[in-house]
Order: C-alpha cells, then sequence, then structure tokens
C-alpha cells in the first residue's frame, strides 16, 4: 500500500510541470496611457511607433534574448479606437487583464492586408503557445474577420511545425483561426496554438490578414502572448526524478 502511495504523489508530479511555464511575455499592438504597462512589450506596426525589439519577461521584467518584430507584409496597418473583450471570456482571461486596452491596429487598404509577426530567437530545446485576439466592438462591423493564420510557408523553416498546433479559441481549422472582430466584446474569441515547436532557425511566424465579408475590408490586432514551456519529455523527466528519489528515500 506505501509503495502504491510513493508511486502515486511521484506521478502526479507530471502534471504539475506540464502546466509549468518556463517564461512568457505579452504584447500590447497599441497601448495606450491607461492600459496595463507592467512588463508589457508595446511594439507596433511600423510608422505607428516601434516595431520590433526584444521581448521583456511578464514575470520578471528581464530581456528574454528572443526578439518580436511586426511586419506589414501587405498593406498599411494603423492605431485605432476598438474594445476590449468582457469580463470572464478566453478574451480577457488570457489577454486582455495582462495587456490590452480598448485600442487596436486596424488594416484600412483593402482585402487580404497581411500584418505578419515575427519571433526569433527561440529556444529550439523548448515548445511555445501563441495567444492573439482582434476585438471592434460594434456589433453592426460583425462582418469584418481577422484570419490569424500560424504562417508555415513564410520564411522557409520559420514556420513552426503546425502538426503540435492544438487548442485553437474559434471553430475553424487547425492552422488558422477566423474571429468576427465587431462581436468579439461579447464572444473574446481568442486565435491560440499550443505546443509549438519553432523552425530549426529558432523562427515562429504568425500572420493577421483582414478578410472581406459583405464588403468588409477591415481587420483588427489588439494583443498577444507567446508563453515558452518544457517539452513534454522534459517533463517526464521530472516526474521520474521524483519517483526515484521518494523510493531512494523509502530504502533510508
Amino acid at each position: 500500500m506505501k509503495k502504491f502511495a510513493c508511486i502515486a504523489v511521484a506521478l502526479m508530479l507530471v502534471p504539475c510541470f506540464a502546466h509549468a511555464y518556463v517564461w512568457r511575455a505579452y504584447n500590447d499592438f497599441n497601448w495606450q496611457p491607461g492600459d496595463p504597462s507592467n512588463n508589457v512589450n508595446q511594439f507596433t506596426a511600423p510608422g505607428e511607433g516601434t516595431a520590433s525589439g526584444e521581448l521583456i519577461d511578464y514575470d520578471t521584467g528581464l530581456g528574454l534574448g528572443v526578439n518580436l518584430a511586426v511586419v506589414e507584409a501587405q498593406g498599411q496597418w494603423t492605431r485605432a479606437g476598438g474594445a476590449s473583450p468582457f469580463v470572464g471570456t478566453d478574451g480577457y482571461n488570457i489577454l486582455e487583464q495582462y495587456a490590452g486596452g480598448p485600442n487596436n491596429l486596424e488594416s484600412t487598404m483593402g482585402d487580404g492586408d497581411q500584418l505578419r509577426i515575427d519571433i526569433s530567437g527561440l529556444d529550439t530545446n523548448l515548445m511555445y503557445n501563441i495567444y492573439i485576439m482582434g476585438v471592434n466592438g460594434n456589433p453592426a462591423y460583425n462582418h469584418r474577420l481577422t484570419d490569424f493564420d500560424l504562417d508555415s510557408q513564410v520564411g522557409g523553416t520559420g514556420g513552426g511545425d503546425t502538426d503540435h498546433s492544438v487548442g485553437i479559441y474559434s471553430n475553424q481549422g487547425i492552422d488558422h483561426a477566423w474571429i468576427r472582430c465587431g462581436e468579439n466584446t461579447t464572444n473574446g474569441y481568442v486565435a491560440g496554438w499550443r505546443n509549438l515547436e519553432p523552425g530549426s532557425d529558432g523562427l515562429l511566424q504568425v500572420q493577421a490578414m483582414n478578410r472581406t465579408l459583405l464588403g468588409s475590408s477591415r481587420g483588427y490586432v489588439n494583443s498577444m502572448m507567446i508563453e515558452a514551456i518544457p517539452e513534454p519529455t522534459t517533463v517526464a523527466l521530472f516526474g521520474l526524478g521524483g519517483l526515484l528519489l521518494m523510493a531512494r528515500r523509502k530504502k533510508k
């Protein structure tokens, strides 16, 4: 009975480490006074402010050696007023309460405008979770869609391994999620990919593209979060180490 208890306690270590993260970083694409600012990155579209630089850790404020660059791959994205997702939604729980506010980047040029976010310098021994959202806040603009895509094409090896992508907060496919930004205050949808492996060059890329529906030609991007997590093998080794340590103590 005691042996079983020992093994059970050791195995409980695995889910504990499975939910741990190595670091996390938030970026507000249109930070304004009054928005959360504690260790929040504020990179925005080119022409609107600083578009690239080193990310800082949300918990420590220290530089991570990981860079984020906002690239206008097509069209123009500008600062605009928007809205915030309601308290209790995924958008609020995952992003808004840490980094956000009623402001966004808006594409105004035409269907297919693309905003690419390059995350480089990633440790290829870790895996990553990425979450991003767009909110407009006017139900009359519910036809304005933003297509968030895990870009596995641009940059060659830098796209990441989409085979490891799960858990998108939308009813779309694995690689991308379309979000109706006009009603996203109520829905609070977030496009998210978990357990991503970066390319061999340490690069992951996410793309936001506006899509025309019933005459819409605008898309929105508010905020995003990047979270580094241990690989499953590392988590398993922690669990095994705990089991061996308990067994050793039992012998003593």
